[in-house]
């Protein structure tokens, strides 16, 4: 089993798990707690995101007009037909409300957010479909990395390192005394950037180690502490610690580090993966497809008055389903219309360093 498939298996457990934590198979159960780390499951998007972009640029050198257009069809899109679905499911069901052009707007700028969750945040993402949220973020750490990856002439890995400290650290101090959407999209480009260290490293050496890591494990735990002086400031003012801002910060900060350490790990051992984990690498090829669609699927099947038992039991089949048709049928053939040609996937491996 190749090391790579390690990513796969990510991809994949982190969007089939986002899928659980929405629709909630084991509610009213003292299990359900199991279910409960959506937020925890797009950071693990967000590493395995940095990754693979290193690994392919380091691949295949595309050029920067090449790149940033090989990352809007990727991502362009399926999105837009996630618009179209929660669109059209929300009219199903009879909520006309949910579309704004303020929003439609806001979405397909990627300047989407979770309104109310955290202060500075521009609009909601369409239709209620919240895991669209986390695709602005990935557009602009795309755009992020395409400024500092691209620098002519070269800078030095050091040089970088220093550009990706100075944003994020910036947007961190920046979006704590003027909250704002573009300072929390640099403050969580460490994250993402996290991933790309690994890659780096995972490269040059075949292997990670926690020495390799301790860049993206300082930005992360400056993040994290950041965010818990924030939150012992509201307890000490008697202001209400809820799930928004800024404990939200903390959790995704904190599992970054641990979801980190697993990684640094997981990329020292050949064989880790269990049999368990096949399923996992067969969602991976529609992760993309899964994520964004099926919250309105499972909208769909709430308000349908079936019985609870019943749409628990069809819901994951009519989401990989739609997945499925979103990532293998529909978005291959967009792309084949705007290029003129049949588009084929290609598998990303490890280069040669």
């Amino acid at each position: 089993m190749k090391k790579l498939e390690i990513l796969e298996f990510g991809r994949g457990f982190a969007a089939f798990y986002v899928l659980m934590h929405h629709l909630r198979p084991l509610r009213d159960t003292p299990f359900d707690i199991l279910f409960r780390f959506g937020q925890e499951a797009v950071i693990l998007f967000f590493l395995v995101s940095g990754f693979v972009i290193y690994l392919s640029c380091h691949a295949s050198k595309p050029s920067l007009s090449k790149y940033l257009a090989a990352r809007a069809m990727r991502i362009y899109p399926v999105f837009l037909l996630s618009i179209l679905l929660s669109y059209v499911v929300n009219l199903i069901v009879g909520d006309e409300r949910c579309a704004t052009l303020k929003e439609l707007a806001g979405n397909l700028l990627m300047l989407q957010d979770r309104v109310g969750l955290q202060p500075g945040a521009f609009v909601s993402p369409f239709c209620e479909n919240t895991p669209l949220w986390s695709l602005s973020y990935e557009w602009w750490f795309y755009c992020a990395f395409a400024a500092i990856a691209f620098t002519r002439p070269a800078c030095s890995w050091d040089v970088k390192r220093a550009v990706v400290a100075t944003i994020s650290l910036g947007g961190l101090l920046s979006y704590v005394f003027h909250p704002s959407q573009p300072a929390i999209f640099a403050a969580y480009f460490g994250l993402w950037w996290a991933g790309a260290e690994l890659a780096r490293e995972y490269i040059l050496k075949g292997r990670t180690s926690m020495r390799g890591q301790l860049f993206s494990l300082i930005i992360l735990s400056l993040g994290t502490a950041i965010y818990l002086v924030v939150a012992a400031k509201f307890f000490l003012e008697g202001q209400p610690i809820r799930f928004g801002y800024p404990m939200l910060q903390v959790r995704h900060f904190a599992s970054g580090i641990v979801l980190l350490l697993v990684a640094i790990f997981a990329l020292r051992r050949e064989r880790i993966i269990p049999r368990f984990a096949n399923p996992f690498l067969m969602i991976a090829p529609i992760s993309y497809g899964l994520y964004v669609s099926h919250l309105p699927i499972l909208l769909l099947l709430q308000e349908s008055g079936l019985p609870r038992i019943v749409a628990v039991v069809i819901a994951v089949p009519c989401c990989l389903v739609v997945a499925y048709i979103l990532e293998l049928k529909a978005h291959p053939w967009i792309i084949s219309k705007i290029r003129g040609k049949q588009y084929k996937r290609v598998a990303v491996d490890v280069p040669d360093s």
